[in-house]
């Protein structure tokens, strides 16, 4: 297995944080965007919900989003951040709320949130196995730490630069060359 890599650089650690959570994907059930709502809602911390309007199914779920957040006051909304949006989001956020319903192979949000020094709070069953620290299971414990700032912070950028973009370039020449070479498929 080769993961994916991500330039570290541009994800640049933040151990300054913002006093909120944040959701950053697609406005998808699947996603989990309406069980992030619930959490903040239940405990009444500030939750950012960045995400993408870019395709129709995106749009669809947004303007149920749109419907379901009217009236929480702890609830920001960002229509299509950029890029550097997104970085900066993520670096000054307690968390990442990240709420799968579904079993995900691998989600490069996670690398990109722990190499800003921001942990991930998800349902672990639904978390690629080989990542785990900076990982915490999403629950009542976990969210008070997170809003107690109980996690290191350091420990997550820490982590994350296994998932640097040359060390997966190495690992796809080096596969590659088995390749070539009739080592492998050969």
């Amino acid at each position: 297995i080769i993961n994916y890599g991500i330039d570290l650089e541009r994800y640049s650690f933040c151990g300054d944080k913002n006093g909120y959570f944040l959701f950053l994907g697609r406005p998808h059930p699947a996603k989990g965007i309406f069980e992030a709502l619930e959490l903040a809602e239940k405990y009444k911390f500030k939750l950012i919900v960045a995400c993408s309007t870019e395709f129709s199914d995106h749009f669809f779920y947004f303007t149920r989003l749109l419907e379901r957040a009217r009236g929480m006051e702890n609830v920001k909304i960002i229509p299509d951040p950029t890029k550097d949006e997104q970085v900066r989001l993520l670096q000054r956020a307690k968390a990442l709320i990240y709420p799968l319903c579904y079993k995900e192979a691998f989600g490069l949000v996670i690398c990109e949130s722990l190499a800003c020094g921001t942990p991930v709070l998800t349902y672990r069953n639904n978390c690629t196995e080989e990542l785990h620290e900076g990982i915490y299971e999403l629950n009542e414990e976990n969210l008070e730490k997170a809003l107690r700032e109980e996690f290191s912070y350091e420990a997550c950028r820490k982590f994350a630069e296994k998932f640097s973009a040359e060390r997966m370039t190495n690992e796809w020449e080096s596969l590659l060359k088995k390749v070539v070479n009739g080592e492998v498929w050969g």
